[in-house]
């Protein structure tokens, strides 16, 4: 039976195995790079344009093209988590270790669920990749029409609003544990 301090550290590895490889370095701050895109375009479309005028439209394409390849930049990492392992963790406290996997498995978590409801609540056709709003989608009818029965105002208003709330709150939280982590454990 392992002692308290065995389960209290876990055991040394080796430098060679605590390094990420390039693709998932190269996915990391792609998708870091693309929250910023989608970040800086949403809020310069709030704060400094009017609905219908080109700068608005252009913020929002932008915006909703950093989500759509944050979601499948996410779906890649995940992918890529299988085929290649991230790198084991050094010598530490094990509340630690697990803080750092449950905050990436939340940041993994959002980084589908925005793109997800980002889509779900959008009034507007992705034109740019053929998709349309997801209100003319079969799935919607079936789904939202006729096993929930509601109308799409009752429909968009809360998946907007858990857009709109996660994404001004929950992922900067997220966000700024994970730099504090990451900044803390250099």
């Amino acid at each position: 039976m392992p002692s308290e301090q065995d389960l209290q550290q876990l055991p040394s590895k080796s430098t060679e195995h605590l390094q990420y490889n390039s693709l998932a370095i190269a996915f990391h701050w792609t998708t870091a790079s693309l929250f910023v895109v989608a970040y800086f375009s949403v809020y310069y479309r709030i704060w400094f344009t009017t609905l219908g005028e080109p700068n608005n439209l252009l913020a929002i394409s932008l915006h909703t093209f950093a989500g759509v390849m944050i979601g499948f930049i996410a779906i890649l990492r995940l992918v890529w988590h299988r085929v290649a392992p991230p790198p084991g963790f050094e010598t530490g406290p094990l509340i630690e270790h697990l803080a750092a996997k449950a905050i990436h498995y939340v940041l993994y978590f959002f980084m589908i669920f925005m793109p997800l409801t980002g889509y779900l609540g959008l009034r507007a056709p992705l034109g740019w990749i053929g998709t349309p709003k997801f209100e003319d989608t079969a799935l919607y009818a079936w789904l939202v029409t006729e096993r929930l029965g509601l109308t799409w105002q009752e429909w968009e208003a809360p998946i907007d609003w858990m857009h709109h709330r996660a994404g001004a709150f929950v992922i900067w939280v997220l966000i700024l544990l994970h730099a504090a982590a990451a900044l803390f454990h250099h």
